[in-house]
């Protein structure tokens, strides 16, 4: 009789093993890709020439025409950088905010410290200043669109 458990115990082990063996096989995350099948994907790397602590727009999207840096706010860009973005790098131990209008004026976005967007037209004016929140440019793109930028 136990010559019997043992036999019904081992063809029960030997049955559960090949079931999950079949069953790891027929798995995709199990499966190995080919080399035909594997891509490479690079992540977007930061935009170049912006020195260590300052804010840089750029003229161009993914860190191109590097059209200005500075660790201060600034109420009105230079006539060649005001609404001519299209990339923005923040590399300032604060947050800023990039605003629609000279002077901080109407809507704007808060970019934080160590973050960039490398194509503006995928960033929108988010904020309000007012308590209605409704001001000028909210929801627009952002792309060609800034003309101030404050830090927090």
């Amino acid at each position: 009789m136990k010559n019997v458990r043992r036999i019904i115990r081992l063809a029960a082990v030997v049955l559960l093993l090949g079931v999950t063996v079949a069953l790891a096989e027929a798995s995709p995350a199990a499966a190995a890709p080919s080399p035909s099948q594997t891509t490479s994907v690079s992540p977007a790397l930061a935009p170049k020439g912006c020195l260590g602590d300052n804010f840089c727009s750029y003229n161009k999207g993914n860190g191109g025409s590097l059209c200005f840096q500075s660790d201060k706010s600034k109420p009105t860009w230079a006539t060649a950088c005001e609404n001519h973005n299209d990339g923005a790098y923040n590399r300032n131990a604060n947050s800023v905010n990039l605003y629609y209008l000279p002077l901080y004026g109407g809507a704007y976005s808060t970019l934080y410290s160590g973050n960039y967007w490398l194509y503006m037209s995928k960033n929108y004016f988010s904020q309000c200043n007012d308590l209605n929140d409704s001001c000028l440019g909210k929801g627009e793109a952002m792309q060609n669109n800034v003309a101030s930028d404050k830090f927090n």
